[in-house]
């Protein structure tokens, strides 16, 4: 009996362990290929955690008459310390917090430094500007923008950040993190249980594997270069209950500008930085360090011209389409389509009207961006 007793209990621990294996960032786990089987131990854990509990007790109990019973009370108690820590502690979902607060604050209010880098998001002529630290501490944010739901999303791990509309089949659901895969935040749906990539949007695993959320644009750029294009935006503010947990501020931006960071002689390694860009079913990298000595590069995506743009702070870009194929010169932070000026934000300065097409362009680990478009095009100088 006392045999059973230990092969059920190490059972039951091995089982903690290998799920949370499969959902962390623990030596060798992200290079699996293990959404399906992480997702097929998740559904059925509390099931196997019944069996397991109820066999346990049946055979404790003749264990635990006996005099030498030591070395069988610790291993539960170690059992029991392992299943705590890595089901209610060691959990994603319980170390990354929605806001309690979501505040936001217009330029005359707001507290947060200009030089911060931010995911910025426009719709229907309204904005919001939503600060690197704080959507990467949070990881994911159900918000609102003239009246559409939203939710805002960021990967630490990968420097992905992502906007998506949080509507299945028609239907609103909210989502919670479940861990990683391939070092990138895996979220699941309250609706199917179904898993999905934060960095691409795509059911990765469930009900609905396969299926894609619909996407917004945003852009990533400096608070000063965001404030200075949209005058008018709200900026997400600090929420006081999380504020001491968010990164150190000026972390995004000196990873920016370190060298080690950068793609150096065309060695792609896994954390250099990349400007990654697609449409339709095609996609591109282009080394950021490419981008910050030409500061604008014009270049084609499934049969659509685009120009890629760096503004004068060597942080903040857009990618807008060149379809008419003009000629394109960057100048003070002004793009000129055939002599006529454009700001960052597509708008023409003669007529103030909006008339550049912006295109999905994000800055990231060059990782993170081949994981998720495995047949992109590597841009070379």
């Amino acid at each position: 009996m006392k045999s059973k007793f230990f092969l059920t209990l190490f059972i039951f621990t091995l089982y903690q362990f290998v799920l949370s294996y499969l959902l962390r960032p623990f030596l060798g786990s992200q290079e699996l290929d293990s959404a399906n089987f992480a997702q097929l131990l998740s559904n059925y854990k509390i099931y196997f955690d019944i069996i397991c509990i109820v066999t346990l007790i049946y055979f404790s109990i003749p264990v635990f008459k006996e005099k030498k019973r030591s070395i069988a009370i610790v291993a539960l108690c170690i059992s029991l310390f392992f299943y705590i820590f890595l089901n209610f502690i060691f959990v994603a979902s319980n170390i990354f917090h929605q806001p309690k607060n979501l505040l936001f604050a217009d330029v005359n209010k707001n507290k947060v430094d200009k030089n911060e880098m931010i995911v910025g998001i426009e719709f229907h002529g309204k904005s919001k500007a939503y600060p690197v630290p704080f959507i990467d501490y949070h990881h994911q944010i159900i918000d609102s923008l003239d009246g559409q739901k939203i939710i805002a999303t960021y990967c630490g791990l990968c420097r992905t950040g992502r906007f998506y509309l949080p509507y299945i089949n028609g239907k609103y659901t909210t989502f919670r993190l479940v861990g990683i895969n391939h070092n990138n935040a895996l979220l699941e749906d309250d609706l199917t249980k179904s898993w999905w990539s934060q960095e691409s949007g795509t059911c990765i695993a469930g009900k609905l594997k396969g299926k894609v959320l619909e996407e917004i644009t945003v852009q990533n750029m400096t608070l000063q270069k965001w404030v200075e294009l949209y005058p008018n935006t709200e900026i997400m503010q600090p929420d006081p209950s999380y504020a001491h947990r968010y990164p150190y501020r000026d972390y995004y931006v000196e990873n920016m500008e370190n060298p080690s960071m950068l793609i150096a002689g065309g060695n792609w390694s896994a954390h250099s930085f990349v400007i990654g860009i697609s449409k339709a079913e095609a996609s591109k990298a282009i080394e950021w360090n490419n981008l910050q000595k030409n500061k604008i590069i014009k270049d084609k995506i499934a049969e659509t011209h685009y120009v890629l743009a760096l503004s004068n702070d060597n942080k903040s870009f857009v990618a807008f389409e060149n379809n008419l194929e003009a000629n394109i010169e960057l100048r003070n932070d002004t793009l000129f389509f055939n002599n006529v000026p454009h700001n960052f934000a597509g708008v023409n300065l003669l007529t103030g009207k909006k008339e550049l097409i912006s295109m999905k362009a994000y800055r990231e680990f060059w990782f993170s961006w081949k994981n998720a478009h495995p047949n992109t095009i590597q841009l070379h100088p």
